[in-house]
Parts: C-alpha cells; structure tokens; sequence
C-alpha cells in the first residue's frame, strides 16, 4: 500500500518551530518633577541588545507598549528633585504591550 504512505505525511502534526524572541533595549528619557511624579515619557533610541553595538536601529515601538513603560515606571521610585534622567527596558516585537526588564 504504497499510498499510505503521503496520505501519512499530510496527516502529521507540523513540527512547532520555536523562535527565540528578539529583544530590543528601548531607551528611555524620563522626566519627574520635584516631588518624583512623571512628568514625560520619550522614546530616545532603539538599539538591538543583541549586535553588542549601540547604533540605533529602525524599529518602531507600538504606542501600547510605551504605554507600558509609563505604567512601569511609575511603580517604580523616582528622584524627588526635577530632572531628566535615561533608562533603559527591553522590547519584543512579538510581546507588544509588555515591558521586558531583564528579570524575564
């Protein structure tokens, strides 16, 4: 029953394939006033975590998931003086709405 044979192989599970995720560092400048409420949330630059470099690369990061940074940065401490300050948190293209921070 040479037959069975193709009929076998369609019936088959597709093998999973999983991807390591690409994460991303986004870089963060984060302004508080003097009583260490958030004032402003920039974008700064993206750089890939992974190429060792820190040249910014083109990768856009979805509103849901600075919205996510905010939400993140405000459970944290903030200095209590006006300032700006850089940070960082990681992003995964296919984790859009969550902030990633190196404990994951």
């Amino acid at each position: 029953m040479p037959w069975l044979l193709p009929i076998a192989l369609l019936a088959a599970p597709a093998a999973s394939v999983t991807v390591a995720p690409h994460r991303y560092a986004v870089i963060l400048a984060v302004t508080v006033d003097a009583e260490g409420r958030l004032v402003e949330v920039k974008l700064s630059r993206v750089i890939d975590a992974g190429s060792g470099s820190t040249d910014a690369v083109n990768v856009p990061v979805p509103p849901q998931w600075m919205d996510a940074a905010r939400a993140w940065l405000a459970k944290r401490d903030q200095p209590h003086e006006a300032s700006t300050y850089y940070t960082y948190a990681f992003y995964d293209p296919a984790r859009p709405g969550e902030v990633l921070t190196g404990k994951d």
